[in-house]
């Protein structure tokens, strides 16, 4: 080793560009990572389908008022309300999403002045539930 300060300067500087380079890796979105709320109206076709944020959905007018106790099977997905948890004291109403895979996903989603659809991390497919200022819900399967 003639010079071991030189070593040292390109140790460090290799461990700098390493850890410099997995921070942006990690910062970077996963390819169809699933973003899990959407704030707004969306347009619904004749045929029932609607698109928010470049993803298309199939679209379930899900009930009007009360909506304790209800399910809905549509698409080869499931949603149950629950009469127990619909009548949260706290605004929320908590659906529990049930996939043809055997898998299964909470979504709770607060009673809000403006129109609130929450969507679960399960993307294949991706399930949504929008709660409208009028009380009404939608229920959403993507389309892909």
């Amino acid at each position: 080793m003639k010079n071991p300060v030189l070593l040292i300067i390109a140790i460090s500087s290799i461990v700098i560009v390493g850890v410099t380079l997995m921070f942006l890796i990690q910062s970077q979105p996963i390819e169809n990572e699933s973003k899990n709320y959407f704030t707004g109206e969306y347009k619904i076709t004749e045929n029932g389908i609607a698109i928010i944020d470049e993803q298309s959905f199939f679209v379930s007018k899900f009930c009007d008022g009360d909506c304790s106790d209800k399910t809905i099977q549509f698409h080869d997905v499931t949603l149950v309300i629950p009469s127990v948890l619909s009548t949260n004291p706290g605004g929320f109403e908590t659906g529990i999403v049930k996939f043809s895979d055997g898998t299964s996903e909470t979504l709770n989603l607060a009673k809000r002045d403006s129109i609130l659809t929450v969507f679960t991390k399960h993307i294949h497919p991706q399930v949504g539930l929008t709660y409208y200022v009028n009380g009404t819900f939608n229920f959403l399967v993507s389309t892909k």
